[in-house]
């Protein structure tokens, strides 16, 4: 009868909220006292301590002698994502800057178990998947907001995630997530139908193609050069909003899945059952609005930020 809240604070390089998911367990299964429950388990062997390094990083290196002209491709890929993919520039989401309001904006909706159903049946009939009406919703949100303010949205761009986890390694706390980022156009968000068809073949296309895998080489790359270079060209990039989308849309899945399955499963800690679990995506700069998806307990959690 007595419902509590307990929140976690993360910084924002945990912003694609899988490593968050995984510190989350990790609390409540010591709390459980079901983390080491098999006494001849060394702490040591334990996967998610003894396993270093980015997971993205070592999926790329392992890819490099099935790939031909490898290097010729990841700096094509590079190319075409800062530069021609670039240009031009994606509508960024109005915001009122008279004043210094601290006032945080954050909305939450939940949708249960019914109407999430009704969703997937609805997705599945017009041959798309659920992520790809979500997707569909952030693009189309962008310019009524944009359009209410006055403001013509032509380009919009809304990076979503892509995990790549190797088959393993998905309790590990490092990062173990790309991006894709597709572009639309006033035609293409006239109709909602085409929309939603585009989304779907454009995430097919990306995924099959790994354009998006090579940009981490990138960064990584940049990471190893002096301090003062590394500033310069990250402001570059802020300024001209090469890489940086004005929306950041991340989902979370499924969360606590029943072993072998997809199906949500009801957790506790201790004595009280976990009956919702809520996220909000971060908004740093220059990124303007952020969505967060989860499912728990067959109920969708959506927050805008």
């Amino acid at each position: 009868e007595l419902e509590s809240a307990l929140i976690f604070t993360f910084h924002h390089s945990s912003t694609d909220a899988l490593r968050a998911c995984i510190f989350m367990r990790k609390v409540i299964e010591t709390y459980n006292s079901s983390v080491f429950s098999d006494a001849d388990v060394d702490v040591s062997e334990d996967i998610r301590i003894s396993r270093k390094g980015d997971e993205l990083i070592e999926f790329l290196k392992s890819k490099r002698p099935r790939v031909q002209h490898y290097y010729m491709r990841l700096l094509y890929s590079i190319f075409y994502r800062l530069v021609l993919a670039a240009i031009p520039f994606p509508a960024r989401i109005f915001q009122n800057k008279s004043g210094h309001s601290k006032i945080i904006n954050l909305c939450n909706r939940t949708i249960g178990p019914k109407e999430l159903k009704e969703l997937e049946s609805k997705a599945t009939s017009v041959g798309v998947e659920l992520n790809d009406i979500l997707l569909a919703s952030a693009y189309r949100l962008v310019e009524k907001w944009n359009g209410m303010h006055g403001k013509v949205s032509r380009k919009i761009r809304v990076m979503a995630p892509v995990n790549i986890t190797i088959k393993g390694f998905s309790q590990v706390p490092c990062n173990q997530l790309s991006w894709i980022s597709i572009p639309t156009w006033p035609k293409d968000r006239s109709d909602q139908a085409k929309l939603l068809k585009k989304l779907r073949s454009e995430v097919i296309y990306q995924s099959m193609t790994r354009r998006y895998h090579y940009i981490p080489y990138f960064f990584y790359v940049i990471t190893k050069l002096p301090l003062f270079i590394t500033v310069m060209i990250c402001r570059i990039f802020v300024i001209t909003r090469t890489y940086t989308d004005s929306v950041f849309f991340t989902n979370i899945g499924v969360v606590w899945p029943q072993v072998g399955s997809e199906e949500s499963t009801v957790t506790s800690l201790g004595s009280a059952k976990i009956v919702n679990f809520t996220g909000s995506a971060f908004v740093i700069t220059p990124i303007k609005l952020s969505f967060g998806a989860s499912i728990y307990n067959n109920t969708l959690n959506v927050s805008l930020a």
